[in-house]
């Protein structure tokens, strides 16, 4: 089953407009939101102007045309044709006979993301049409507003929106990524016990056998790449003697030639062995 956010809408065929689940008139100010860069489903049930369900013709064809005027002129920020409806997965009660349509819409498009520039958030229009024996229809016009997340300054999002972050957050979340960031490997050359991390990707170097306990240097989350190319002599990490927590509780030879990655808990250092 797809894993796309769904929102489920209501539509009355008579006046080809947004209804509530009972049919009855619909709150402007719960116009269905998406954010830039997703994919959603929209999972639409038509109604007949009594409340009963619609039903579609089993040749009938679809197509949705989302952009910022309902003009739809010119390039429009999406447009999803009949291959883009009722997909297997995106909504289990999908059913033409029912009146019940799915829409797979993709919020990532290069004409949405010029459009919405920007601006926090930006609104749009929907139109869906069918197509049945020659003849068309629009069987909803709608709006609907396209929130620009990464663009937002505030610290918080709104309520419904709890899965997305924020400029803020995800500025937060990129610090924290950076953390590991890997860079040009930096040698060291041994001389004691300890050496200090001043670098993402450490090359260890030394002209004699020599072994360390400690990895100074260290900030809680971080992490390390160690490897050496030393066929000659021998580099061995002691375990649990100051901030080195190895596997099996041993001391670790390195081998020449493999990568090694440790992390930092805060406490001392874990290695992948």
């Amino acid at each position: 089953m797809a894993n796309f956010r769904k929102i489920f809408l209501y539509s009355n065929t008579a006046s080809s407009s947004l209804v509530t689940s009972g049919n009855t008139q619909f709150p402007t100010e719960q116009y269905p939101n998406a954010f830039l860069d997703e994919k959603l489903v929209l999972c639409i049930t038509f109604f007949n102007p009594d409340g009963t369900a619609y039903q579609f013709s089993a040749g009938e064809t679809f197509e949705l045309t989302i952009d910022d005027n309902y003009l739809h002129t010119d390039d429009p920020m999406f447009f999803a044709s009949h291959e883009y409806f009722n997909i297997p997965g995106d909504w289990d009660e999908a059913n033409i006979n029912e009146g019940k349509l799915s829409i797979r819409v993709h919020c990532n498009t290069y004409t949405m993301v010029n459009k919405v520039g920007s601006s926090p958030t930006k609104e749009a229009m929907i139109q869906v049409k069918s197509y049945n024996s020659g003849s068309s229809s629009v069987i909803l016009h709608t709006k609907m507003n396209i929130t620009n997340v990464l663009n937002r300054t505030g610290s918080s999002v709104p309520v419904d929106t709890e899965q997305y972050y924020t400029q803020i957050q995800s500025d937060s979340l990129f610090t924290k990524i950076n953390k590991f960031n890997l860079e040009t490997a930096l040698p060291i050359a041994l001389d004691s016990n300890s050496f200090t991390k001043t670098n993402s990707v450490h090359e260890l170097t030394t002209i004699a056998n020599i072994e360390i306990d400690t990895i100074n240097g260290s900030q809680t989350g971080h992490c390390l790449l160690l490897y050496t190319d030393d066929e000659v002599n021998t580099i061995t990490l002691r375990h649990n003697v100051a901030n080195l927590k190895l596997p099996n509780a041993s001391d670790l030879i390195l081998i020449s030639g493999k990568l090694y990655l440790l992390y930092f808990n805060g406490n001392s250092w874990r290695i992948n062995g």
